[in-house]
């Protein structure tokens, strides 16, 4: 069991919540502790590639065939360069969440999965972190299209947005059409079918919305 700690500080890495600390006067993120002019949430993107040293989340997502009839979609995500704080909470809103597992973590003391949010306790600077999971987040729209969005990723610390770099790579069945993927700013053109990259240096709040046209007339999955 992870021992209680003097502050609590929450990174919402999928969906939002507000970021916390019962002691204003710890200095957070280490990298900006100089809060006057910070993002108050707008989508600032920064130039690529971003600084070596920054926070960083790494994305996959797998979206197979079934995924169209049932909405469930392959997540493993990795956070890399996390800050030293003494805990850490990464909590995932999605409305249906399953199979939530830690399958790597460098630099932490201890950890465990509650629900829907990974606790982390004793993070040394330059930590990481690598968790598995799937989330029914495909819709199917009355056309038939099929609909992912993501977000809004964000690194928050009380009432301010700070900067982070973010790449996530969507694999999906080749012979389904790619609509749409915005914002367009952080998704290269796709090169292989089936497979689709996006890379991200912001501040502020960013959501990803996606739309898929399936090769063949799927049912679509229980609502």
């Amino acid at each position: 069991m992870l021992r209680t700690l003097s502050w609590l500080l929450i990174i919402p890495v999928l969906a939002g919540a507000a970021a916390a600390a019962d002691r204003p006067d710890q200095s957070w993120p280490p990298d900006a502790p100089d809060t006057r002019g910070v993002n108050e949430g707008r989508l600032e993107i920064l130039d690529w590639p971003p600084p070596p040293e920054l926070f960083r989340i790494d994305n996959r997502l797998v979206i197979d065939a079934d995924s169209a009839r049932h909405g469930w979609v392959a997540i493993e995500q990795c956070h890399r360069r996390l800050d030293a704080v003494p805990r850490l909470d990464i909590r995932y809103d999605y409305q249906t969440l399953r199979g939530l597992r830690i399958v790597e973590a460098q630099g932490i003391g201890a950890w465990r999965v509650d629900g829907n949010q990974v606790e982390l306790a004793d993070i040394e600077r330059g930590a990481s972190l690598c968790v598995r999971l799937q989330a029914r987040i495909l819709r199917r729209a009355a056309d038939g299209r099929l609909i992912l969005r993501q977000g809004p990723f964000y690194r928050g610390f009380l009432d301010g947005f700070y900067p982070m770099a973010m790449t996530q790579r969507i694999e999906y069945p080749a012979d389904w059409t790619l609509l749409d993927a915005r914002p367009a700013t952080v998704f290269p053109p796709p090169r292989t079918p089936g497979s689709l990259e996006a890379r991200a240096h912001f501040n502020g709040r960013l959501s990803l919305h996606l739309e898929f046209m399936p090769a063949a007339e799927t049912a679509p999955h229980p609502r």
